[in-house]
């Protein structure tokens, strides 16, 4: 089994993914995490949109238990016993990275997702955020009337850099 997870970081979503089948000890990159090629080949049936993607690492800091990262909820593994004391450690993870456009192109195809993809909370949340926030998109600023007249003035709209980048695209 495998489960997909999303990251969005410096301007692009990363995507990486688990696998159940993979031995869980490791030190330095996470022991069960997919290849790059892996995850391409596990969102293949979304159609072209790996081609739009650039392999990548990052580490992030992932609860950990007895020197190996913990299993996501969704991720069935049978030697993740729950009573392990826990702790945050970095983790090296293989990741494909997807430009606002792509990442908005993969968010909604995988929100329409009918294929066997699993993904881990983080993937529908990132969908969601991007969905929401597509349908205040246009106009990217508003108009309210001045106090000097009826003429017009733009209010900027609380948007973070990253979501503007994603809406321009």
């Amino acid at each position: 089994m495998r489960v997909l997870h999303g990251i969005w970081v410096d301007a692009a979503l990363c995507v990486w993914a688990e696998d159940s089948g993979l031995p869980a000890h490791g030190t330095g990159t996470h022991p069960f995490a997919c290849q790059a090629t892996e995850i391409a080949d596990l969102l293949e049936p979304l159609g072209d949109l790996v081609r739009k993607a650039v392999d990548g690492e990052l580490t992030l800091r992932l609860p950990t238990a007895a020197g190996s990262p913990v299993a996501s909820p969704e991720l069935i593994r049978d030697d993740a016993p729950a009573s392990w004391r826990r702790k945050l450690a970095p983790w090296r993870i293989p990741v494909l990275r997807f430009d606002p456009a792509a990442a908005r192109d993969l968010l909604t195809a995988l929100e329409d997702n009918t294929t066997t993809i699993s993904t881990g909370q983080s993937m529908p949340y990132l969908a969601t955020a991007f969905s929401i926030s597509s349908r205040f998109r246009r106009p990217s600023r508003s108009s309210v009337a001045s106090s000097a007249g009826n003429r017009s003035r733009p209010l900027p709209m609380p948007w973070t850099s990253a979501w503007r980048r994603l809406d321009s695209a």
